[in-house]
């Protein structure tokens, strides 16, 4: 894909969001966000997240959106405009760039979205890029001042059965296989090695081979050329002791924590950071398929609401029966 000539036309800058007045913060680190209409909401959440682990920093957000509503709009410009230090520079983005690529139920275009942003942003030195599922519980402040080596990014290691998974399927053979949720890029060189081109050009070629796409295909071609964190900047476990020295934490398992079949801690976490945002008291999104609803039912059971987790409980066998037998979908 002859991406960098593309750009042009599917990237354009629409709205700055910032509050009145000069910030009084001496540090800045540039933040890459790629979304959609179904995850602005939770993207609003990790911003606000940010800026409240690190108010002796500035943040430049960069919001690259295929689709946004109206409301998701207005909750971006006061989410910045109440927060001296904080800006949020939206971009849309026609996702018709990418639409040779796999798509799989559960990954959006969106995600692809990550590899726009050295190409857009060339003048950065460094970006750090984040899913829209992070909550910032700590200082960013060492990722500011980090000084450049000759690593393409600094990642952390993916966690479970995934590395040693993918890494056999993808005949990788360095021994490390990082998740893409938290990568702070060295912009200059990413662009320098064509990784945004490249990694788009194995997902064209050879589709099938990747199952994590993005991230299949960015370890494949990043091999030997990252910096490793520790786990602490990008936590994936819920045990207590590791969310306490997160300063990352990845909301990656299913169902998210803005959703009502969450069971997790991170649903507290999530709430909390979430009420003092545009975002707050909004009600908690429904199941979305059957096995959410059967996580629901179980959910109630748990509080002790037996009649309304039996009625999901119900509600989740004919989404199954919809789904798997009539071939339709799961509402």
């Amino acid at each position: 894909m002859e991406l960098t000539g593309q750009i042009a036309g599917a990237v354009t800058r629409r709205a700055v969001f910032r509050a009145p007045g000069a910030s009084a913060a001496s540090r800045r680190l540039d933040v890459g966000y790629g979304t959609d209409a179904a995850y602005v909401r939770p993207m609003g959440v990790s911003i606000a997240s940010l800026a409240e682990a690190n108010p002796g920093l500035d943040l430049r957000v960069h919001v690259f959106a295929s689709s946004i509503t109206d409301g998701d709009l207005a909750r971006l410009r006061t989410l910045a405009e109440g927060r001296p230090g904080l800006e949020i520079v939206l971009y849309d983005v026609d996702a018709a760039v990418f639409g040779n690529l796999p798509i799989l139920r559960r990954y959006p275009l969106a995600i692809y979205f990550r590899l726009l942003m050295p190409l857009v942003l060339p003048d950065l030195e460094r970006l750090l890029y984040l899913d829209s599922d992070i909550l910032c519980l700590g200082d960013l402040g060492p990722l500011a001042d980090a000084a450049p080596e000759g690593e393409v990014a600094a990642v952390v290691s993916d966690v479970g059965k995934t590395p040693g998974n993918r890494m056999a399927a993808l005949g990788m053979t360095g021994g490390r296989y990082f998740n893409s949720g938290v990568m702070l890029i060295r912009v200059p060189l990413w662009n320098s090695l064509q990784v945004s081109e490249r990694t788009l050009h194995l997902l064209e070629e050879t589709p099938a081979r990747f199952l994590l796409p993005d991230q299949d295909a960015l370890n494949l071609l990043l091999e030997g050329r990252l910096r490793y964190l520790p786990a602490a900047w990008n936590c994936m476990s819920l045990a207590p002791a590791d969310v306490a020295s997160a300063v990352l934490l990845h909301c990656a398992a299913h169902p998210k924590p803005w959703r009502a079949a969450c069971g997790t801690p991170a649903q507290a976490l999530y709430l909390g950071i979430e009420a003092r945002t545009p975002w707050g008291g909004l009600p908690l999104e429904p199941p979305k398929d059957y096995q959410e609803a059967r996580w629901f039912a179980r959910k109630l059971f748990r509080t002790g609401e037996l009649s309304q987790g039996l009625a999901w409980f119900a509600r989740s066998g004919l989404m199954k029966f919809r789904r798997k037998v009539l071939g339709r979908g799961d509402a």
